[in-house]
Parts: structure tokens; sequence; C-alpha cells
């Protein structure tokens, strides 16, 4: 039975997605199955999919590269899910420090450090042991809400014992990043799915951490290929409509209080617009956008002590390890019925 299940998603970057997947067939394992989800227009001229396991999510959802992979994630056997963006290279260091944190029962989400081709052929990138060179691992909660790569908030050789509740580092990347399968379907049902790169990783975030499920980060490292480095390396675009949502996600005061928090956020950027002009159309949004937090928000989201990684007053120990003993359960259950079987081929719903 699978212990992890790798997804790689594919939308426009086919050179990229078949780098990517060339390198996850070359470390996987029995415990690991490999799933593609796409949206149904790749030719396969190299028979790649007549191997492995493929779900269609149709383009016109209008999905985010991580609502895309949610979605994909109920054809997934395993208990956990691993996600790979098209250019991003597995390394064998990061599979097998992967495989051994998924014992863990009170872990819902890891990050991994990605490091530019040129950077992550010594060893030390590949252990993990520095982060010297590191493009990105995980994102981050600015205080106006928006994504931010860990390493643009805190620089490149951050150590986990440094980092401060106050930076509120919320999960990984959509570039690549695990999570708990159950999480990741759970999610999949709201409306933050089309939600922008950056601001979908950050409602993932806060929707598994609010449950009282912990954060961490792999030892090993994965490569950037030279086509997507650039990408990376220009960090998330901001939105201010996007971030008000966000806003409503974390904060549990009422609709007056997020109007206010998002005004003042507005302001700031303003502010902040004479010196990085490209913050006065994110302030524009967020101020059409306020008559909106009423409806679109909702109450009881994430206590500090949960963004910051902590269990949430909500949940205990056991009812963490009952959750994660029926992924198990869910799993085994699947293998059992032969659905692990041959190829598999299902339109997303």
């Amino acid at each position: 039975m699978p212990r992890l299940t790798i997804m790689v998603p594919l939308m426009d970057q086919v050179d990229a997605f078949e780098t990517t997947l060339a390198s996850v067939l070359r470390y996987a394992t029995e415990q690991v199955d490999v799933l593609v989800v796409y949206t149904g227009d790749y030719a396969d001229p190299h028979g790649i999919l007549s191997e492995i396991e493929a779900v269609v999510v149709p383009r016109s959802r209008g999905l985010s590269r991580l609502g895309m992979l949610a979605l994909g994630a109920e054809s997934a056997t395993a208990p956990w899910v691993f996600w790979l963006s098209p250019g991003i290279e597995l390394t064998e260091a990061a599979l097998e420090s992967a495989l051994a944190q998924l014992d863990r029962r009170d872990l819902g989400l890891i990050s991994p450090r990605i490091y530019a081709a040129t950077d992550a052929g010594g060893g030390d990138s590949e252990t993990g042991l520095s982060h010297a060179g590191c493009l990105a691992s995980s994102v981050a909660l600015t205080k106006n809400y928006h994504p931010q790569y860990l390493e643009e908030l805190v620089g490149e050789q951050w150590q986990v014992a440094t980092l401060r509740p106050q930076q509120r580092v919320m999960g990984p990347t959509g570039w690549a990043g695990l999570c708990r399968r159950s999480l990741l379907e759970s999610w999949a049902h709201g409306r933050t799915m089309s939600l922008p790169e950056g601001y979908a990783e950050l409602a993932l975030g806060v929707s598994v951490q609010e449950q009282g499920w912990q954060h961490d980060w792999l030892d090993g490292g994965l490569i950037a290929g030279d086509a997507i480095t650039a990408e990376i390396e220009r960090g998330y675009r901001w939105c201010g409509r996007s971030s008000n949502l966000v806003l409503t996600l974390v904060e549990q005061e009422q609709p007056q209080t997020w109007r206010s928090r998002a005004m003042w956020s507005g302001l700031r950027e303003l502010g902040s617009g004479f010196l990085v002009p490209r913050l006065w159309p994110v302030a524009w949004s967020r101020f059409q956008s306020l008559g909106c937090l009423k409806v679109n928000g909702r109450r009881g989201s994430a206590t500090s002590e949960t963004l910051a990684g902590g269990n949430s007053p909500r949940r205990n120990q056991a009812a963490l390890e009952a959750d994660a003993l029926a992924a198990d359960n869910e799993s085994s259950a699947a293998a059992a019925s032969g659905s692990t079987s041959g190829r598999r081929w299902r339109a997303a719903a």
C-alpha cells in the first residue's frame, strides 16, 4: 500500500511537466504512487500517461494550481499527497525526508525547500543543512494579509528555532508541498480554491492549522529548473480583494472589525504606493470589495496560537490521532478493494 501520492499538475508547461514527471519516476518506490492532474488537452507523445494514473480537471473550472490539485486529490490512494509543480524536480533526499515524517500524528502540512538548479548540486543543499540559495519554502502572511515567501521575510538562511509567531508561516507554497489527503479534500469544497496563487495557499494553511494540525519543513531540498526559477523569483502578485477574503478567514472578529482592518491595510498600501506604485491598484481593489466582507466572511477562524503552528483548543491529541488513523484505514480499504491497480481515468466533478 502506498504511503505517499506524488501529484504533478499540467496546465500549459509541457516540457517542464515532463522533466518533473521524469524525476518522480526516477525515485519512486513501492511506497509511492504517482498521479497526474491535467486539463485533458495533453497529447502525451511519449505515452507517459499509459503507465500512471491521471485525472482530468476541466480548465473551465477556473481553479488555481493548488485548487486543481485539491480537486484531483480525490483520486489519490495514499493518506498523504506531495505536489510538485512543472519545473520542480524531486530529489532522493527530499523523498526520503518526506517518507520519514509521515508517521507524525500531529502533522498536517510539510514545506520543502526549493533551490535553483545551480545551487542544488552541492551536498549542503541536498541535505537541507544550508539554506543559502533557497528560492522558496513556505508562504507567510503579511500584516496586510498578503502572501509572501518566508525567504523574502526573514532571508534565505533562516532557522526554524529563530522563527517567531508574529511571522505567521501558514504552510507550503503552491510550487511544492505535502498535505494530508483528507485535509486537502476537505478544503477542496470551499470557495477559496479559485483564489490567485499565494492566497489559495494561505487559505489552505488557515483551514489546516485552525483544526490543530501542525506544519513543519523537509530536510531534503528540491530543484527548480531554469525555466521556472525566474517565475518563482518574481514572487506573488498581490490582490486587495483576495487579501480581504483571507482577512476574514484569519480574524475572528465581527464583519465591522473586518472592514476596519481592511480599511487600515488599504491606507497603509496607499501610503507605501509613493515608494512602490504597484500597491495603489492593490489598495483600490481592496476598497472596492469592502462591501463584500459581511457576505463572504465567516466566523470562528484561526487563533493566534494556531497561526504559530500550535494545536487548536478545539482539538486534543487523541482527536488528531483518530483522524490520522482514519485516513490510514481509508487508504488500506481502498487498497484492499483493488482501487490502486491499473490506470484510472476520471473527470473531476
